[in-house]
């Protein structure tokens, strides 16, 4: 006996209308090659062509489904029934779905493929060729392209199964299946995205914005960047989970949805206690990663070594200190002649210019001294009643070795703040319902 299969009445419909495969796969906007394998049953038609075939060749949906043609007389006789084989339909029907299943997870993975594409060039870029913009603007580039990709996945997906006349609870699981899909799509693409967002930094730090981002600045920033994202898109796929069920998009039987209450009862606990967390250890980050806190100086407790230290011609040290952490380099200084001026605009002597005088509580001038080391990047001092003493000066390479305190501190922060995170997706791991 001949099986009867969804090719074989395509195959010997568009004979039986005198139509060629071209014919037929222009009629539904496909190739030539596609007709051919739904005839060989290599393949099967997307859900959403279905009712188009049916059309085509004057019957029905089910007829199609289950492989054959009905006489006027068994159409009558099945009116109000399904199929005359309801658990051959089932299976077709099955077999669709799995297909535009199959096919959209595929095209969700291209553009999950090309975000991760789009990450792997930006760190080339920026630790390559140190070009840090550039390497931002490739991610955001590639990240376009998969958003792009992702929803015309998801919106074939969806128009799949517009026509296809399936169960409720059949069309509900495959909706939920899809949007999670995406959802995981989506959050990828955006998390990547995000980490690479530091590499903006150079841009008004005062250096070329060709320059490349430090790895311990892209460690840091991204790190903290691409967790903030995480969590926003966890609460955002809630709210559009919540939103899908409103309207009608999937249903949940009564013990399922009893399961999902209280998993989002869960998660709401889980993310006040995460955040909590999160934002007593930033606050403690941004504490201890203050250059301030690091800086030791010199410390003068008599007016005559002060006056002598700040009189020395002593040079900066020719290097450039970048705090975003992008890469010190040399620094050219060229000499230059400088015209003084005193604050009515009259021209003064450089000595005039760089006098200064230090004040104590009351107002009266305690010291004098004129400021010629260039090393000194500032003085701090408590006045009191007749003296200003102790003074602590900073310079240069105080200043250079308590920012590289700070940024090693600054680091330390990196793992606490993924295993905070770690933490609290394991005791959510464990709590749920399943």
């Amino acid at each position: 006996m001949e099986k009867k299969t969804i090719g074989g009445l395509i195959a010997a419909l568009r004979r039986a209308n005198g139509m060629t495969q071209k014919e037929l796969a222009e009629k539904l906007n496909v190739s030539d090659k596609t007709v051919s394998r739904w005839e060989r049953d290599d393949g099967l038609p997307e859900l959403s062509l279905v009712p188009v075939i049916a059309e085509v060749f004057g019957i029905t949906c089910d007829e199609l489904l289950c492989g054959e043609r009905r006489s006027p007389e068994q159409r009558e006789s099945e009116a109000g029934s399904r199929t005359a084989n309801p658990e051959k339909t089932e299976k077709q029907r099955m077999r669709l779905l799995k297909n535009s299943e199959a096919q959209y997870k595929m095209r969700s993975g291209i553009a999950a493929g090309i975000s991760a594409a789009g990450f792997l060039a930006a760190l080339i870029v920026n630790f390559g060729l140190l070009k840090a913009v550039l390497a931002f603007g490739a991610a955001a580039l590639f990240s376009l392209a998969a958003v792009m990709v992702q929803s015309t996945a998801l919106s074939r997906a969806f128009l799949a199964v517009d026509d296809a006349e399936l169960p409720d609870e059949m069309l509900h699981a495959y909706h939920r299946r899809i949007v999670k899909t995406a959802e995981r799509s989506f959050t990828l693409t955006a998390v990547l995205l995000a980490a690479v967002l530091p590499m903006l930094l150079v841009i008004g730090s005062g250096v070329a914005t060709s320059a490349g981002l430090g790895a311990d600045a892209f460690l840091l920033y991204g790190g903290i960047l691409a967790a903030l994202v995480l969590a926003a898109a966890f609460f955002i796929c809630r709210r559009c989970n919540d939103a899908c069920m409103k309207k009608g998009v999937w249903t949940l039987e009564e013990s399922e949805a009893q399961r999902y209450q209280k998993n989002h009862r869960l998660q709401n606990l889980t993310a006040g206690v995460l955040t909590a967390v999160l934002c007593v250890t930033g606050m403690l980050h941004g504490l201890l990663s203050q250059t301030q806190m690091y800086r030791t100086g010199l410390v003068f407790n008599d007016y005559e070594s002060f006056v002598e230290y700040m009189e020395r011609e002593e040079k900066a040290p020719a290097r450039g200190l970048l705090p975003n952490g992008t890469a010190d380099f040399p620094v050219e200084i060229e000499p230059k002649t400088e015209i003084w001026y005193d604050e009515n605009g009259n021209e003064i002597t450089e000595e005039q210019a760089r006098t200064r005088t230090l004040e104590d509580q009351d107002g009266r001038v305690v010291c004098t001294y004129i400021d010629r080391n260039e090393n000194c990047t500032g003085i701090s001092y408590s006045p009191k009643k007749g003296t200003v003493l102790p003074i602590t000066v900073y310079t240069r390479q105080d200043s250079e070795r308590a920012r590289e305190q700070a940024q090693q501190a600054s680091v330390l922060f990196i793992p606490a703040y993924f295993i905070e995170i770690a933490a609290a997706a394991f005791f959510y791991w464990k709590k749920r319902a399943v």
